[in-house]
């Protein structure tokens, strides 16, 4: 970790810890990653203009700076933290726009086709909402699992970044990993 990644985490850390002055300090160290973030989750959704990533960053702001006992160990925790937030905000933008069935639209949907959908040219609102709604039962199911997949999906973590917030070992976390991409797949599957 180098001179700059200590002080961001020293900030988050202070942060946390209900010390609200900090976050004058720390916003401008991280505002450009915020503004990634925002605009990572946006082009998820391919083209729309109804959503902004200057929108969705404006929302996470606001509930950032009024979260409520959420400490930050680390950068990873909070941009963790940080993604799971603007995919709610998403996920809730799209709800607000009458796509709330699981699937709606969507045919014949597999993992393997969200995730190429993803990298091409983003998500359609309906399959984000069907991977959303899969997650949520994950992690009712297992939320050890679900937890790894909202980093790696959604977050865009790598696995050692994984590791790393959920203080487990890069094998456990790569092992969990394809168990919850077996059961997404068979889940997707089966509401088709």
């Amino acid at each position: 970790m180098n001179d700059t990644d200590t002080r961001l985490t020293e900030l988050l850390r202070d942060w946390g810890a209900s010390r609200p002055d900090v976050l004058s300090k720390l916003m401008p160290r991280i505002a450009d990653n915020l503004r990634d973030l925002a605009a990572h989750h946006v082009r998820r959704l391919g083209s729309t203009p109804t959503l902004q990533p200057t929108a969705i960053l404006n929302e996470a702001y606001i509930r950032l700076a009024n979260r409520d006992g959420v400490e930050f160990p680390s950068r990873a925790h909070f941009f963790a933290f940080a993604s799971k937030l603007m995919r709610d905000l998403l996920v809730d933008h799209l709800r607000s726009r009458g796509r709330e069935k699981r699937g709606a639209g969507v045919e014949a949907l597999t993992l393997e086709a969200a995730d190429r959908e993803l990298r091409t040219h983003g998500m359609t609102p309906e399959t984000i909402l069907a991977i959303h709604l899969l997650l949520a039962e994950l992690d009712r199911r297992d939320p050890r699992r679900a937890a790894v997949v909202e980093l790696r999906f959604f977050g865009g973590l790598r696995m050692a970044e994984i590791a790393e917030v959920t203080g487990r070992s890069l094998a456990s976390v790569e092992r969990d990993w394809q168990v919850a991409r077996r059961w997404l797949a068979r889940e997707l599957g089966a509401g088709s």
